[in-house]
Formats: C-alpha cells, structure tokens, sequence
C-alpha cells in the first residue's frame, strides 16, 4: 500500500460540489493535508490561515475568476505552486493565467492517474526548492563559523586579496581597505625564505592543498605566527578560480611549545626524550613502537672517550631521522645507546621502515674525525599494547638479545616457549592456518552519513589462532610477504568478500596492497572471480596511499579494467598519511578516498587537522569523489564529520570488525 505523503499540503478552490469533493477524495488517498474550498473568499482565508504548497483552482468561480485569485495570491506569495482547472475558458483567460506564470493547466474532465502525477512531480519540484533553501543557509552558517572563528582571505589566480575577513584586518593591523588589491607579501616577515613560497605555489597552482606554519609581520611591526592551509578552488572544467586561505593564530602557543619543548627534548641529539615518549603513547590509542638498542656502545666510550660518544650518537640519531619517510614515524631519544621510533597508526610498511632505520646506522660506518666506528643494533617492537608499550618492547629487545636475533615483536602471552617470537614458528602457524583455512575476513561497518544507513563494510583479514584465538593482521602480514605466502591471503579475502556481497546485496571493500597489483597471478585470479559471480559492482577494492606506488601506469589499467570491465569501484586508503596528493589522485579514477586516522582523530582538538579535513573534503567532492573517514571513536567525532560534509563514516563507534555483517549502533 502507497504511503500517505505529509511533505505538502494542497488547497482545492471548485466551485461544484461534486467535483471538489471527487478531487478532495483522490488527493487525500495520497496527501495526509488537504483543504477545500468552494469560493474565493473561502479560498483566501484557507490559505491565509493554512499557506498550503500547491493551490488548484477552478478558472471560474461564483464571487471571483481564478484569474483575481490568483494575482492575490501572487502578491502576497509570488511564489506559491498553482494548478488551474477548467472545463471552457476562453483564449484570453488562458493567456491571462500563462502570464501569472502557472505552474500547470489541466483540462476537464482529466485522467485521475494524470492528474497524480501531476501533483507528485510539483511536490517533487518543492522539496527539492526546501532543499536548496536549507543547504543555501546551512552553508551560509559554515561560512559564519569560519569566519568569526579563523584568519580568512580569498585571492585571485594571481594572489591578488579579494576579501579579508575581521580577523585578518585585526592580527594585521591593517584595514579591508588596505588588504584588499594587494598580495600576502604585504604582511611578509623579512625571516621567512622565498623556497617556502616557491614551494606553497607549486603545490596550489598544481591543485594540491598546502599547508604550513608562518611568520607573518602586522603593520605595526610586531610578529605573529599563523598555522596555514591554502585550498585552490576550481570550476566544473577543473581550472583554478580562486585561492582560500585559513588560518590560525599560533603566536602564544608557539612561546609556550618552546618552553615545553625544552623540557622534553634530548639536549645532544635534539630529539624528543622518554618523557615526551611516554605522553605520546598515553595520548594515542593505537601505537606501533620499535625501541632500537645499540649493541656494546660503551665500549665505543671506553675506548674513544664520551665526548667522542656523544657525537657518534648524535650522527647515528641523524641518521635515524633521515631514514623515515613521514611525520608519521617520530624519533626520540631515550638515553644512552637507546632510541625509539614511535607509529600511531597503522601502517603495513612499518617493518621496512624500521629495518631501514637500524640499515642507516649498522650497515655503514659513521665518521668522525678521521675515526671510523661500526655498529650493530637490535629492535624490539611493541604493537597496540597501549600505556604498557614501552616496556613491552623492551623485553622484546631483552628476547632479542637473549636468542641473538635481531627484530623481536612482543608477544601478550610472551615467554621462551610459546613460540611467537620466533618468524619461523610464525610462518608455520600461518600455513597451517591457510591449510585449515583459519585465515578469515571480518567485516567493519562504514555508515552512510547523510543517510544514516550502513551500505558497504570493509573485509579485514584475521587469523583464527589454536591458542589465542582472534589474531591481527599486524603479526602475520609481514611473515606472509616474506615466505610468499600473501597471495593466498589475498585470494581468500576476495573469495569470501565477493560472497559476502551476493548473500548480503551490500557493498564490500577489499584491501589491495601494491603487492597484489604487481602479481600476474593474483590479478588472473581476482578477475576470474568477478567473471564468475558477476557482482562487481558491490565490489570496492580499496588501494593503500601509504604504499609507494611506482607504476602508475599498472595501477591505472587495474582500476580501468576493474571498473570497465566488471563495474567495481575504487578507493585510496589512509589518505593524508603519506606521500600521495590531489595530483597523484587525479592520475586513478577514483570513487572514494579514505581519509585516515591519524587526521580524524584529532578534529576536535586540533585545528590543523580539521582545516586538512574540510580541505581534503571540499576538493574531493569538487573531483566527484566520496570521502570516508576512518577510525572514528565517538559520537562527537562522527557529528563533527558529518558537519563537514564527510559522506561516510567508519570506526569502533559505528561498529567492530566482525564474522557477520551486524549493523551499526550508531
């Protein structure tokens, strides 16, 4: 049975009885409000009294033609929806009722079905103004929100000013009317280096968000520091229009993180000491932690003199620093020959960076006046053990000293026999577990924002352990590259996710690493599966950014061939972590980028990472692109997102990874 619609109501104005009430009778089968009048005089003070959605109206009535009605309505209410009925007319009332712009004219007697749908699609036609209307002032309401709370200017292509809001006029000194025809050099601090903006309008000339922390100078002399982001805004053709610039002032936070900073910083090295360590890992809820210890250092002390300790130390910290890819992976110094690298999220390339990491300082000789020194490490690692991490990865380097290996990863239930520190007896538990197919996927809810629905959830793989039950991914993934193992982890994830999808009719994403995308073999295997079961298009295949992604050319013809050829989509994982940009996005026809973690998490507190997000989403969206945030772990976080126009959301709070597809409890 059709549902009644209460979106609008309806005003009939017929002067014959049987006919309103005919009329009243088939709209109010279909409409919860419908009124009724038999003259004009009725007719207005109904609809003065009711301001109904669309007004249908005999041409003639026995007080007043429907011509008179309706200019008074007209003039009250311009744009009020009007339907006009007639059985005769004359062609000058016609042309009369044409000119006071009519939304419809319908003949008698007419088609009941015809009339409906005349109706639904002027109903349709109104929702869609209340849309536009709602979204017209929810925008204006953001715009409010950015400006009375951020440093704003708009400029042209040229970098001309075109608006300056009241702060930008306040932390300046100087007036709209002084900004206004000018260039940001007009507030420029002589301190700040020219490759800093050489570099800003490569990337934003290039359609890249840039963002980054400068010293600005007002008008009256004085310094102030502002924390960056610039948007380039571009048309349905993709050319750049205008330029955004947000900004926030740092200038007191700035003196206070020097203090600080002082006090949690390795005087020799310059890198963060055990104490910023320790708040680190209490302020983040997922962490990936390498402790690295230098095996025998005082001997280098003994023999050369601490003084010349000290710098080798400080070459080797350099070194350190030099190998890590991004600002995900942070340094410190922990005293003595003991460093640590702390992740706080999740990365599959972690293993490879903290190898390179030991490589920089074990497999080349530092110098040193002349003095070559040659040293040799170990790692202990830390996954996910929350405020325990630090010590949990120093009895892995305990473990790693005592069997004389070099990597060890802590184990929960980690003594010398339970064989989780050992790769070897880790490769035999996984291919055990791919011959007793304990290699499962478990499936997380994304939920649809705008509609409160959950449409898609992401496969992510599990190892059913004999002892420990439910195993991530982070301590087998690693061993299955290496023993050449991970193809068929990959093709059970795709089995099972392509089955996922018949049985539920929802879409699921599955994980690709470069790996997959570089192996023939796999390639074969996941496009047979989707010839097979025809059910590519809810199928996502999600490519992590984080990876470094060499061959383009081989990415794009996957995502062409996938997305032609079967109807998948695609998406880019952890976006805003690692190398990628808007550029490399535009070479991939993408559908969706998810944005990661270590941005959303942070939003409520941080305004860089909420002006990274509003940035990533408005152009995303700009590009026809669907953003998903991931991680996310309150109620708050998801509003805050859902504010910001994000179009999905995923995380603990909207549902856990598991075997079934269990909808969301948000």
């Amino acid at each position: 049975m059709e549902s009644v619609s209460k979106n609008s109501s309806i005003l009939i104005v017929e002067d014959e009885e049987r006919a309103r009430i005919d009329t009243q009778s088939l709209l109010s089968k279909h409409y919860e409000r419908v009124l009724s009048a038999g003259s004009a005089k009725e007719a207005l003070e109904l609809y003065y009294a009711h301001k109904p959605d669309i007004f249908i109206v005999d041409i003639f009535l026995p007080d007043m033609n429907g011509i008179d009605l309706i200019k008074a309505i007209r003039r009250h209410f311009p744009k009020a929806c009007v339907v006009v009925i007639s059985g005769t007319g004359s062609v000058d009332l016609l042309a009369e009722a044409i000119e006071l712009n009519i939304d419809r004219f319908i003949k008698k007697p007419f088609d009941p079905s015809a009339f409906l749908e005349v109706i639904r699609s002027l109903e349709a036609r109104i929702l869609l103004e209340r849309e536009n209307i709602h979204q017209q002032k929810i925008l204006g309401e953001y715009k409010k929100a950015i400006d009375v709370s951020n440093i704003v200017s708009i400029t042209d292509k040229r970098g001309v000013i075109k608006y300056a809001n009241d702060m930008f006029c306040r932390i300046s000194g100087y007036s709209r009317e002084e900004l206004v025809g000018q260039k940001h050099n007009i507030i420029r601090h002589p301190e700040m280096e020219d490759a800093i903006f050489k570099e800003m309008w490569q990337q934003i000339t290039s359609k890249q968000v840039w963002k980054g922390v400068v010293k600005n100078r007002a008008k009256d002399g004085s310094t102030y520091i502002v924390d960056s982001v610039i948007v380039p805004i571009v048309d349905e053709y993709g050319h750049i229009e205008e330029y955004i610039a947000i900004r926030h002032d740092l200038t007191e936070l700035m003196q206070k993180n020097a203090i600080i900073k002082r006090q949690s910083t390795d005087s020799l090295t310059g890198l963060e000491n055990r104490i910023k360590l320790i708040e680190d890992i209490e302020s983040s809820s997922s962490v990936v932690l390498c402790l690295i210890n230098i095996d025998g250092f005082s001997d280098v002390n003994d023999v050369y003199g601490i003084e010349f300790g000290d710098r080798i130390l400080a070459l080797a910290a350099k070194r350190i620093v030099h190998s890590l890819p991004d600002r995900d992976y942070r340094p410190y110094r922990l005293g003595g020959d003991e460093f640590a690298i702390l992740l706080s999220s999740a990365r599959e390339d972690y293993m490879e960076v903290f190898k390179k990491a030991v490589e920089s300082i074990t497999l080349e000789p530092l110098l040193n006046e002349g003095q070559i020194v040659y040293l040799t490490a170990r790692m202990g690692i830390a996954i996910n053990e929350g405020r325990d991490s630090l010590s949990k990865a120093s009895l892995a380097i305990k473990h790693a000293k005592e069997m004389r290996q070099g990597i060890i990863i802590y184990e929960r239930h980690f003594d010398l026999e339970s064989g989780y520190k050992s790769n070897i007896l880790w490769a035999n538990r996984l291919f055990r577990a791919l011959g007793e197919r304990r290699i499962k996927p478990f499936f997380q809810p994304i939920l649809n924002l705008k509609t409160g629905k959950i449409e898609k959830y992401e496969a992510l793989v599990r190892m059913m352990d004999e002892e420990k039950g439910e195993v991530s991914p982070f301590y087998f993934l690693e061993i299955a590259k290496k023993t050449k193992q991970y193809h068929h982890i990959t093709k059970i994830m795709v089995s099972e996710g392509i089955q996922k999808a018949l049985e539920s009719g929802k879409e699921i994403s599955i994980n690709l690493s470069v790996e997959d995308l570089e192996n023939p073999f796999t390639l074969e295997y996941i496009f047979g599966e989707l010839e097979r079961y025809g059910c590519g298009e809810r199928i996502i295949f999600e490519i992590t950014e984080s990876e470094g992604v060499n061959n383009y050319e081989q990415v794009r013809n996957f995502i062409k061939h996938s997305k032609e050829r079967f109807g998948c989509k695609i998406a880019i994982d952890d976006f805003g972590s690692g190398y990628s940009n808007f550029s490399n996005i535009l070479e991939l026809e993408i559908d969706f980028l998810k944005i990661d973690g270590s941005i959303v998490k942070n939003i409520l507190e941080d305004p860089r990472s909420r002006a990274l997000l509003d940035g990533i989403t408005s152009l995303s969206h700009k590009l026809g692109i669907e953003c998903v945030a991931e991680f996310v772990s309150t109620k708050e976080i998801m509003e805050s997102l859902r504010e910001s126009g994000v179009d999905f959301a995923q995380g603990y709070y909207v549902g856990k990874p598991s075997p079934e597809l269990i909808p969301s409890k948000a």
